[in-house]
């Protein structure tokens, strides 16, 4: 039986501005007419026996994505986590709660980019198979990365020290079953010794691994904090760009090439910005700015992002949150629309229509669109006025399913 929701404001995630008293209707999971009432009464005009979820007083969005999120491993601090060296079955559980409670926050899909072993992906198929309830998940397992490299304790198993090691270690992993294949292709931020200033892999390294990934239709999400990290994985063609940081080869100084820039948007490359990163003022965390060619100064990275959107790249917002920190993310946005002075239209965007088409969804999730999975979220209040409606949630549907009404699961 279909179902009705009208609420006062609609944000469909394709990045245009918010409809009043817009009307939704549900069928089988997926999504079968969207347009005014007056088209409603047109399209259906008997509508006996539907249920009809009130809109009163709410914003409908898409179910927000998370593109880059780390389930399996814990903020530190919180004492609910396990532990790294638990076993696997109690890393499984707190796993599944962290994806339940971001789920309940709006979260319906999930983009995990390293986990521990097989863990997530146990995880996502009990969830697929309908054994218990949370969001849609993609996994990459285990990340590709170097000998005591960055995320060493998220690494697979076997050695990926070059490019044959780095294609045996992307084929076992999709045997395995991941969704994409995450490799960092610089140090890292959490594991200093890394050092996040300089690249892990070289362009022709990169390059094997984006061919082989390709080849098995693995899109590749690269970890890059430093420039030449930056200009390899881009030369490679990989897909996503995560952090995206243009750190100069020494600490202090912020090297940006707008060729490499251009290229990457030539490439349609995306890149994965999490959001609390590019918050703080980017003199105070990253130094001076070296190539910057744009209009105006550079306040924030989100100011070098948007001269590569310029230049053809795409950018979608994301997390980097850990655990059950996942479930914040909300807030994290709400804090980017006043620090970045966004439209709360567009930050929705940045974590519906653009990420779903980030992560090669686009086709099913992001947008509220007749044909789409009805992985919806009902907010209270005026989103489009208001962001802070995106922290106030009522339900999250996920396929058409209510599964959190209030803040109480409906399903299990």
């Amino acid at each position: 039986m279909p179902t009705l929701i009208c609420p006062d404001v609609l944000v469909d995630g394709t990045g245009a501005a918010a409809r009043r008293h817009g009307c939704v209707v549900i069928d089988d999971g997926r999504i079968a007419f969207v347009g005014t009432r007056q088209e409603l009464d047109a399209v259906f005009p008997k509508r006996h026996g539907w249920e009809e979820i009130d809109g009163t007083g709410a914003s409908l969005i898409p179910g927000l994505i998370d593109g880059h999120a780390h389930l399996t491993i814990e903020n530190k601090d919180d004492e609910s986590y396990p532990g790294t060296d638990a076993p696997r079955e109690a890393i499984a559980l707190y796993t599944l709660q962290a994806a339940r409670e971001a789920m309940a926050a709006g979260l319906t899909t999930l983009a995990d980019c390293g986990s521990i072993g097989d863990v997530l992906l146990y995880v996502r198929d009990a969830i697929d198979q309908g054994a218990v309830v949370g969001p849609r998940i993609l996994a990459a397992g285990p990340s590709v990365t170097t000998t005591a490299g960055h995320g060493h304790y998220l690494g697979i198993e076997e050695l990926a020290d070059n490019a044959d090691q780095i294609k045996i270690a992307i084929r076992k992993l999709v045997f395995r079953g991941v969704d994409f294949i995450k490799i960092m292709a610089t140090g890292g931020a959490s594991d200093p010794p890394t050092n996040r200033y300089r690249e892990q892999y070289s362009e022709e390294e990169m390059r094997v691994a984006v061919e082989d990934a390709h080849r098995l239709r693995k899109r590749v999400v690269a970890h890059v904090n430093a420039t030449q990290g930056i200009v390899n994985s881009v030369r490679a063609g990989v897909d996503a760009l995560a952090h995206c940081n243009w750190l100069g080869p020494e600490e202090g100084s912020v090297v940006y090439i707008p060729e490499v820039a251009q290229e990457a948007g030539e490439k349609g490359i995306f890149v994965d910005l999490n959001v609390f990163a590019t918050l703080p003022r980017i003199a105070d965390r990253d130094g001076e700015v070296f190539g910057w060619e744009g209009p105006g100064q550079v306040e924030h990275r989100f100011d070098l992002i948007r001269d590569m959107e310029r230049r053809g790249c795409k950018s979608y917002f994301s997390s980097d949150h850990m655990g059950r920190n996942i479930a914040t993310f909300p807030k994290a946005l709400v804090a980017a629309c006043h620090t970045l002075k966004l439209d709360p239209v567009e930050v929705i965007f940045r974590v519906t229509g653009r990420a779903a088409e980030g992560i090669w969804l686009q086709d099913e999730i992001g947008t509220i669109e007749a044909g789409k999975a009805a992985d919806l979220v009902l907010l209270n209040g005026d989103v489009a006025e208001s962001i802070e409606a995106l922290c106030d949630v009522r339900a999250v549907m996920r396929g058409g399913r209510t599964v959190v009404q209030d803040g109480k699961w409906v399903r299990l």
